[in-house]
């Protein structure tokens, strides 16, 4: 749990970072976040941050799919969503 724990720190901690990068003014607005303003990341962008992030916890020094992230949610207790 404690890997888990860190795991989402280190992305929260990437998504608090300062960026002054605002969404296109073609974004729609469904992809844009009402607080930020940022745009939605793409699935290959969460793909690096989570394997940057995941890489030193793995005990194999490979890191974390975003497959085995949701195959994991709601065996490890998480909400499931629909």
């Amino acid at each position: 749990m404690a890997g888990q724990a860190r795991t989402t720190a280190l992305l929260a901690a990437d998504q608090a970072a300062p960026n002054p990068r605002r969404a296109p003014a073609q974004a729609p607005a469904a992809d844009v976040c009402p607080i930020t303003g940022r745009a939605r990341i793409s699935y290959r962008r969460a793909a690096e941050i989570l394997a940057t992030a995941t890489r030193p916890l793995d005990p194999a020094g490979q890191s974390w799919t975003l497959h085995q992230i949701r195959q994991a949610g709601p065996a490890a207790g998480a909400p499931v969503r629909n």
